[in-house]
């Protein structure tokens, strides 16, 4: 009898071995480590001189615009604090016998002399463009103003300044996105 003991005796110690073991090895193995990681993140907005969402420029940004983009004649443009071109160092003048058409201060399409910039074809060009996408100024954002955003898509600069809805330069997805959020209300 004594043999048979032992033999089971050397089959606990042998399974004891084997299952014990690798448990004991994995419990070496999960030693708790501390790492440290560092997360840098940046928030868009203006004055982090770096254009983003519906900001004309940002600092010394200006996205490539300049006095002339802008229709004058030209001078220095830069950028005001919230992130909108400030023209007031641009020039406008010329002379040269050039005529093209400008609105007046009464909103009013009238022919001067200068370089050709700042054309209006009618009065309605003189209205102040919408910032919700009426691009032919009637008053509703319908198909007429889907249809005329789609004609200047891609535009830059845009040849009707209405049509960029945002001011960023371009008539694109950003202009639709606003004049499909205000058309459907």
């Amino acid at each position: 009898m004594k043999r048979i003991n032992s033999s089971i005796l050397l089959i606990l110690l042998f399974a004891g071995i084997f299952i014990a073991g690798p448990i004991a090895f994995v419990f070496a193995q999960t030693n708790p480590q501390s790492q440290s990681v560092d997360i840098t993140a940046t928030v868009p907005g203006c004055g982090d001189d770096l254009i983003e969402g519906i900001e004309q420029c940002d600092g010394a940004d200006l996205g490539g615009a300049t006095c002339i983009s802008q229709g004058f004649t030209g001078g220095t443009l830069s950028c005001d604090a919230s992130c909108n071109f400030d023209t007031s160092l641009c020039t406008s003048g010329g002379g040269g016998g050039v005529f093209h058409n400008e609105c007046n201060t009464q909103k009013q399409c009238i022919s001067v002399a200068g370089s050709g910039a700042n054309q209006c074809q009618s009065d309605n060009d003189c209205k102040i463009c919408d910032p919700h996408g009426d691009i032919n100024k009637d008053g509703s954002i319908d198909i007429t103003d889907f249809s005329i955003l789609m004609y200047y898509w891609q535009d830059t600069p845009p040849s009707n300044p209405c049509a960029d809805i945002n001011k960023d330069g371009t008539v694109d997805l950003v202009d639709f996105s606003i004049m499909l959020y205000w058309w459907t209300g």
